[in-house]
C-alpha cells in the first residue's frame, strides 16, 4: 500500500487538490447589485495565482523591493476588495513566491486603511492593488 504524504502547508494542499479536481468550483463570489456572480476552478486559480507568483519572483523584482519584517518575512500587501477573485488568486501567489502578505480592504474605513498602510508600507514597499495589471 503507498502512502499519501501529508500535506504541510495551505499550498501544498492547493496543489493537490488542483490535481485531483481542475475543474472543480474553487472559488464562487454570489452576485450583488453592482456585479454578475463570479466562479474560478482550481485550474483558473492555479494559473492566476502562479501568474502573481512569477511577478514576485526574484528575478522579476528590483533588489530591495520588498522589505522584511521584523522576523525576516517579506511582506506584500494587497490592498483589493473581498469581492474581488484577484485578491484570493494574490494570496495563493503570495504564500507560492515565499512571502507574507498583509490584506487592506479598500471598503475598509479611511483611518483604519491608512494606519495599516503606515504600519506596512516601510516594511512592505510592494503592493498590489485594485489597479495593478494582473
Amino acid at each position: 500500500m503507498t502512502r499519501t504524504p501529508i500535506a504541510t502547508s495551505i499550498i501544498d494542499l492547493f496543489a493537490r487538490t488542483c490535481a485531483a479536481h481542475p475543474h472543480a468550483v474553487a472559488l464562487e463570489i454570489p452576485p450583488n447589485d453592482e456585479r454578475a456572480r463570479t466562479q474560478m476552478t482550481y485550474a483558473e486559480l492555479d494559473r492566476a495565482s502562479s501568474a502573481i507568483a512569477r511577478l514576485l519572483s526574484p528575478s522579476s523584482l528590483s533588489p530591495g523591493s520588498l522589505a522584511s519584517d521584523s522576523h525576516g518575512e517579506s511582506v506584500v500587501i494587497l490592498a483589493l476588495a473581498r469581492s474581488d477573485p484577484r485578491l484570493y488568486a494574490a494570496m495563493l501567489g503570495v504564500m507560492r513566491a515565499g512571502y507574507a502578505y498583509c490584506a487592506v480592504d479598500p471598503l475598509f474605513p479611511a483611518r483604519q486603511a491608512a494606519d495599516i498602510w503606515a504600519a506596512q508600507s516601510s516594511r512592505a514597499p510592494t503592493s498590489l492593488t485594485e489597479s495593478s495589471r494582473f
